[in-house]
């Protein structure tokens, strides 16, 4: 039987089907548009959103809870679909609310300010194709891209032609679904970035991304699963593996975690503990993966309290194949294994990359598990022989090394703004 919700989401759809009920819908969303463009604006109130509005992190977390912390003058609210998301930030003491409900409604109408890391269709706004009017909206993304995103992504189902509203009659709202500024960590990723949203390279800031603060930053992770390895590490290595997600989250994980193991008992042999991090979008919340080994361990963003850059510096190098996670990682200018099991089947099928794999990838790259381990057992014998390379690949990708990238988006989003 459907709920109540399931029911009335399949009228809207039969409706909309029809042409004149479309039309009327269509344009309710200029008059929501039009309507909010009416409503006095305060350039004080920032809103914050990520993960397709569902969870708390990335580059929206980091610089909400910066300027939660040093710039009172702003009011900063966290907006989610998920109420326990909601609960968890109030916990940290922070303002927060629910983008359904009347206090985020009223929110989105008169604040002058969305932060987003997906888009801001999805991450602050709840109804994506009826869009708000007369607010600036940041995007700081979700990391360096290797592989093509945006109107350079020809493959995947997340080119920007699907996230136009659709739900218009007048051209009010042509530019809805884009951003008035964006970051990037380097010059170099700054043009990608522009051509990427097609938008002129001064509209793209190079101001290094805020997670990445985390890196430098004397805070002592509190996650529980963090207080467990630290007893493990005073005598093992602690290693991650970040796969990129497949399919837009609808792969399988068994391509490439067959082999694991394999390897498990010789980990064990070796003092070293593997965890292993699936993409968020592939990882039901709180779900188990029903994996059991030894010395490789499966964990969620429960058990990192959905921090994983919090988390990065606990380790002692990266496995990864194509997440741009590497591009931050370099930052710590620790071991990166590269694991392009694939590479052939996801370049033809899935995505494009930007450049040549092996001429940005600062590290062995193994065709399988076996070879994995062979590069594992090189860290462990201090014969990682990737430093100077790390260095040439981040010196082209990172502009900062310093953890205060939340300052400088914090000063381009009010110079943007005019102030605060």
């Amino acid at each position: 039987m459907l709920s109540p919700i399931q029911f009335s989401q399949r009228i809207i759809a039969l409706l909309v089907t029809n042409n004149a009920i479309g039309f009327a819908f269509k344009l309710l969303g200029d008059l929501i548009f039009l309507a909010t463009c009416l409503v006095p604006k305060n350039t004080n109130l920032w809103l914050f959103g990520a993960r397709f509005g569902e969870k708390y992190g990335d580059n929206s977390k980091y610089l909400f809870e910066y300027v939660s912390r040093n710039h009172p003058n702003v009011r900063a609210v966290w907006l989610t679909k998920d109420a326990a998301t909601r609960d968890f930030v109030l916990r940290l003491g922070y303002e927060a609310r629910l983008i359904n409900s009347p206090q985020g409604l009223f929110l989105r109408a008169r604040s002058g300010v969305w932060i987003t890391t997906m888009t801001h269709m999805v991450d602050v706004n709840m109804y994506y194709e009826w869009p708000f009017g007369r607010v600036k909206v940041v995007q700081l993304w979700h990391g360096t891209p290797l592989k093509k995103i945006g109107y350079d992504d020809e493959k995947s189902s997340l080119h920007p032609a699907a996230a136009i509203p659709r739900f218009q009659v007048l051209p009010l709202n042509a530019n809805a679904g884009k951003s008035d500024l964006y970051i990037a960590a380097s010059e170099e990723v700054r043009a990608k970035m522009a051509a990427a949203f097609k938008v002129p390279r001064e509209q793209v800031r190079v101001t290094g991304y805020p997670r990445t603060d985390a890196f430098f930053k004397a805070k002592r992770h509190e996650a529980s699963l963090v207080e467990k390895l630290r007893g493990l590490k005073k005598n093992h290595l602690l290693g991650i593996y970040l796969p990129t997600h497949r399919q837009e989250g609808s792969g399988s994980l068994s391509s490439l975690i067959d082999g694991l193991s394999a390897i498990d008992a010789a980990l064990a042999e070796l003092r070293v503990i593997l965890l292993v991090k699936p993409h968020f979008v592939e990882l039901s919340s709180g779900g188990s993966l029903g994996f059991q080994f030894t010395n490789v361990h499966f964990i969620t963003d429960e058990d990192i309290n959905y921090d994983l850059y919090a988390f990065l510096p606990e380790t002692d190098f990266l496995i990864t194949d194509y997440s741009s996670v590497y591009f931050d990682y370099l930052l710590l200018d620790r071991p990166v294994i590269f694991a392009p099991f694939d590479i052939e089947r996801y370049t033809d099928v899935e995505r494009s990359l930007y450049y040549d794999y092996n001429a940005v990838t600062p590290g062995p790259k193994a065709r399988n598990w076996q070879e994995v381990l062979g590069s594992i057992q090189d860290i462990v014998k201090k014969r990682e022989a990737y430093t100077s390379e790390r260095e040439r690949v981040s010196s082209v990708f990172n502009a900062f090394r310093d953890g205060d990238s939340s300052k400088r988006v914090y000063e381009a989003i009010i110079k943007e703004i005019g102030k605060a």
